[in-house]
């Protein structure tokens, strides 16, 4: 016998595993869940505690692996899901489509700073750390909108959106129909 288990016990633990992996499954993502909050909070407490020590494992590895494209190629993966995800978590969060013209295509979309400083935040948290600084905020509502493409570039050119021109203008035009009204009767 090798070990803590001996290969009839090792045969049977992976037959009870084929046998019962969706409840497995299940029940470690209702621990997982009840527990998130617990759990992140203990992880980013270690990473605090351990930081220069992770690091340099990390490091180590890299090194380790520099020369192997299915290392990388994982890597950029895992990154590239992740960023999707947040993503889609931000433009969830702000109703998945276009704030002026209603367009609701993923690919047109895009994160418009309603106080125009969206260059400075670039600048603080880069390019990548976006949907994370907007996540990390709570998604307020006062500073970050969803715009189209098109509409994002009209308001940073123009200052205003034809949508929201138009709009402003038959408001105007109504106030001023209604004030016309109110002197000739």
């Amino acid at each position: 016998m090798s070990g803590p288990y001996n290969e009839e016990k090792k045969q049977y633990m992976r037959e009870y595993y084929k046998k019962h992996s969706e409840r497995i499954k299940a029940r470690v993502q209702r621990h997982y869940e009840a527990t998130r909050d617990d759990q992140i909070a203990y992880r980013k407490q270690y990473y605090r505690d351990n930081k220069e020590i992770m690091l340099a494992n990390m490091a180590k590895y890299r090194e380790a692996h520099k020369d192997d494209p299915a290392f990388w190629t994982a890597r950029r993966d895992a990154k590239n899901r992740y960023q999707a995800a947040l993503k889609a978590k931000v433009f969830s969060a702000y109703g998945n489509k276009c704030t002026c013209c209603g367009e609701t295509e993923e690919q047109f979309l895009t994160i418009d700073h309603i106080h125009g400083d969206g260059k400075q935040h670039r600048a603080e948290v880069g390019i990548r750390g976006v949907y994370k600084s907007i996540r990390d905020q709570g998604f307020p509502k006062d500073r970050y909108q969803l715009l189209c493409c098109n509409c994002n570039w009209a308001k940073g050119i123009f200052g205003i959106c034809p949508h929201e021109s138009k709009r402003l203008q038959k408001k105007i035009s109504i106030v001023e129909d209604d004030g016309l009204r109110a002197i000739a009767g």
